[in-house]
């Protein structure tokens, strides 16, 4: 048969086939193979039948004992009973910490005193020797007595038991609970048993120290790994990075940043996440943006942890186009937003009033779409959109969503943005004025609702008096409340104060600065200055405005940098330069807002007939110092005033004081003509 075969073959194909014939031969039979689904469909099912087959000889050839139906109803109950409530508990308790610790080796020079019942026992169980061992004892083995031993509730462990991998976990565990004290300790102990440290036990204990801030200690653990003939590996640059962080020595952990990938070390997300953290917390927004891009574009794909925090930079700049685009790329990536995530955006938003609607339909996108319910940040949040749209009656609505609510109370932050609500509101000129529909509306029980409208009644105030009014009750409410007591900052009573400045302006503005500061041991801050001349402007009081402006400068002088800033070393000095940057902008005193205030008094004093010293203010402040070149629209005060006086020689100054920064700023001067241009 075989013979036959070989010849039919042989006659077809009477020589060695050609590449293009067997080509065209397995083409052919591919696709015929293909296009024969029906062929296909039977070998799927014959694969099918040849699992099954084999899975019930499998089932047949294994021995399992038959379940009763006793058995079988015991084991539903043990599935459907509730878990017991000891075993709901989280595994790791609030001793954890000091548990773990006992547990490995207690580096403390006295042992724990033992219970009632070990007291009892004791004498029969320890010579006297034992019951008092010394701090030679518990740091080394003795080879005269017995090994000190540390008790556990079932087993005793000797020095000589414990190894490596239990030393790492007792100085990680000091490093988690802030002591590097103790872990030190350990690290010490560990050398003296004759135990090499391994990598792990530096780097744990660089992370104790760069828990407490304390960075020149980290350096020093960092430099004694080399000297161990150690390698430091990314965990160890790590816990460097985040130590030169935590104490703004921003600068030499990008420096650390470069060294490491110089050492062709992978930095981590959390390398990446420390830099841009400390790239946010120094205002250095582009540098914060550089390191993300990197990481995103080199390294990794950035997690919701940093997603957030570069729209929290989003949100510092006022750029909320950039955070709303930034907010959809993080959703393409299928990454959920948190609820930080949404109190971040909603705060990008709010800064700005043309966003005010996008605020709170994001507000609702939270609750609806995601579930996060709003918490106190996200009111203070929509408290301060409220404030920067002039929105009172929204505000209002906010604020009893809050006293209303069983899961919290108002704080300091609640207060300052609702007092500068009442601030920027503009009562509407007649009773009969429609209001907008609030996007927030509140349906309280009788009994909480007569509560809150006895603190906020229902009707908006129609007179700037009523606005002041409702305000006071407010503050009173405030200072009343035993429950949450709230905490005095300059911002809260600045808040206040302006309350009275903008809306109705009488001697109880200066009571507030005069006393209630004092009253609380509450120092004024620049802000407070400006509110303060702004009422003197109204007021036209110049006796008042150079009280305050002596206060300022006093200020202003409190919070110089040191006369010992040039003894200082490098590092110091960058500390302390940028512990007075935060300063500048939380109390108010940048040079932009210096250069504000000495404006404001200047038409101050131009306003009550006081032009020569409003001119001379302006001379001595723009001609000796960095400010910004004036412009003329920010002084008419002044201008007008010398026209109105027709005074040429003080006009003639402020256009020139105008002209040395830019001369469009002075009238009648163009591009193409310096006709009027003064020389």
């Amino acid at each position: 048969m075989q013979s036959r075969l070989y010849a039919l073959r042989n006659v077809v194909y009477p020589s060695r086939p050609s590449h293009w014939s067997r080509y065209a031969f397995r083409s052919f039979a591919t696709r015929s193979a293909y296009k024969d689904e029906g062929t296909q469909k039977v070998i799927q099912d014959i694969r099918k039948l040849e699992q099954q087959l084999e899975a019930t000889k499998k089932m047949e050839e294994a021995h399992f004992e038959k379940l009763d139906p006793a058995d079988i109803e015991a084991i539903y109950n043990d599935l459907a009973a509730k878990v017991p409530a000891m075993q709901q508990q989280p595994k790791i308790g609030a001793d954890y910490l000091e548990k773990l610790r006992v547990k490995f080796l207690d580096t403390r020079p006295l042992r724990q005193l033992p219970s009632s019942s070990e007291a009892l026992e004791a004498p029969s169980r320890m010579t006297p020797e034992e019951t008092t061992p010394s701090n030679a004892q518990l740091s080394t083995p003795s080879t005269d007595s017995a090994p000190v031993t540390m008790e556990t509730t079932q087993e005793k462990i000797t020095l000589q038991d414990v190894s490596v991998f239990d030393f790492e976990k007792l100085i990680y565990a000091n490093a988690l609970a802030n002591r590097p004290e103790q872990a030190e300790q350990a690290l010490q102990l560990m050398k003296d048993l004759q135990h090499i440290p391994t990598v792990r036990c530096y780097n744990h204990l660089m992370d104790a120290y760069a828990n407490t801030g304390d960075v020149e200690q980290v350096v020093d653990v960092f430099k004694r790994m080399g000297d161990a003939d150690l390698s430091p590996n990314v965990y160890s640059y790590s816990s460097l990075v985040k130590g030169l962080v935590n104490t703004s020595r921003l600068d030499d952990a990008f420096v650390v940043f470069d060294q490491m990938k110089k050492a062709d070390i992978l930095p981590t997300q959390p390398i990446f996440g420390s830099l841009i953290s400390g790239c946010l917390k120094s205002r250095q927004l582009e540098k914060a943006w550089k390191t993300f891009d990197e990481m995103r574009l080199s390294y990794y794909q950035p997690d919701e942890v940093t997603f957030t925090m570069m729209l929290h930079a989003c949100a510092r700049n006022g750029e909320v186009e950039r955070a709303l685009n930034l907010f959809e790329d993080m959703s393409g990536r299928q990454l959920y937003p948190t609820d930080i995530t949404f109190n971040v955006l909603i705060h990008a938003c709010a800064k700005r009033p043309d966003y005010y609607d996008e605020a709170f339909s994001l507000l609702h996108q939270m609750e609806d779409i995601h579930g996060f319910q709003p918490d106190l940040v996200t009111y203070n949040t929509l408290l301060g959109a409220c404030a920067r749209k002039k929105d009172l009656e929204n505000a209002r609505n906010i604020f009893r969503n809050i006293l209303q609510s069983e899961h919290m109370h108002p704080d300091r932050w609640s207060f300052t943005n609702l007092f500068w609500c009442y601030a920027n509101y503009d009562p509407p000129a007649t009773n009969k004025k429609t209001l907008p529909e609030s996007p927030i509306t509140s349906s309280p029980s009788s009994l909480v609702a007569d509560t809150t409208d006895l603190i906020i009644p229902k009707d908006l105030p129609t007179r700037r008096s009523a606005v002041v009014d409702e305000a006071m009750s407010i503050f009173d409410y405030m200072v009343r409340q035993q429950q949450s007591p709230i905490e005095m900052t300059p911002a809260l009573l600045t808040a206040y104060l302006n309350a009275h400045v903008t809306q109705y302006p009488t001697q109880h503005c200066t009571t507030i600065y005069d006393t209630l500061f004092s009253n609380y041991n509450i120092s004024p801050d620049a802000y407070t200055f400006k509110a303060m001349l702004r009422y003197c402007y109204h007021t036209k009081d110049t006796d008042l405005a150079w009280r305050i402006w002596d206060d300022y400068q006093a200020f202003l002088e409190a919070r110089a940098l040191p006369l010992t800033y040039s003894d200082m070393t490098i590092i110091e000095q960058k500390k302390a330069k940028l512990e007075q940057q935060e300063r500048q902008v939380k109390e108010g005193w940048t040079q932009a807002h210096q250069r504000l205030l000495v404006i404001t008094m200047a038409s101050v004093l131009a306003r009550a007939n006081d032009l020569h010293y409003a001119v001379k203010l302006l001379n001595a402040s723009f001609k000796s110092s960095d400010f910004k070149p004036l412009r003329l629209k920010e002084v008419m005060t002044v201008y007008n005033k010398a026209i109105q006086l027709e005074d040429k020689d003080m006009v003639y100054e402020v256009k020139q004081l105008c002209a040395l920064g830019s001369k469009k700023s002075v009238p009648g001067s163009t591009k193409y003509r310096r006709v009027n241009s003064v020389v």
